[in-house]
């Protein structure tokens, strides 16, 4: 059985790194961007006043971690739509009280989905935090959504 992939691909700090990640993720405003509230961004400018409107929270230190970038992996052949229900899923059981967006890249051979999720919670200003426990159970979380559209996977033993 195909194992859940779950990997933290980088950190943004800063507006301007904000918006370069979701440049990258919508393939420089080709691709629809959704957020965890279902809201459909499309193209960069749209992107520019999403970035605006989470900078509100960003850190001003220089080597600050604003908004996680995360990509989760289904199997080769598995269907891009079934990753889509999936993340929409996975945002609000994985980073409650978080902004976060995401879209899904096909170019690999096998489905994936890029999601930026802002660091600190709307309401108590926490930041997320993602150690190797939080990933194992980001990845247990995504294979019990993935189960759920109908794509089986498996989560390893955490080490």
């Amino acid at each position: 059985m195909p194992q859940a992939v779950v990997k933290v691909a980088s950190y943004a700090q800063g507006s301007a790194r904000a918006r370069h990640l979701l440049r990258y993720i919508s393939r420089e405003g080709a691709l629809e961007l959704e957020t965890e509230s279902g809201e459909v961004i499309s193209g960069l400018k749209e992107q520019r006043a999403l970035v605006q409107d989470w900078a509100w929270a960003f850190d001003p230190r220089k080597k600050s971690r604003d908004v996680v970038h995360i990509v989760y992996s289904m199997p080769r052949g598995a269907d891009p739509n079934a990753l889509k229900r999936t993340v929409r899923t996975l945002l609000g059981r994985s980073f409650p009280g978080h902004q976060a967006l995401f879209g899904v890249h096909e170019d690999k051979g096998h489905p994936h989905a890029h999601v930026a999720v802002h660091m600190r919670g709307r309401e108590m200003g926490k930041k997320l935090r993602l150690n190797r426990p939080e990933l194992y159970k980001l990845r247990e979380q995504f294979a019990e959504a993935a189960r759920e559209q109908g794509v089986e996977m498996a989560v390893s033993p955490n080490p």
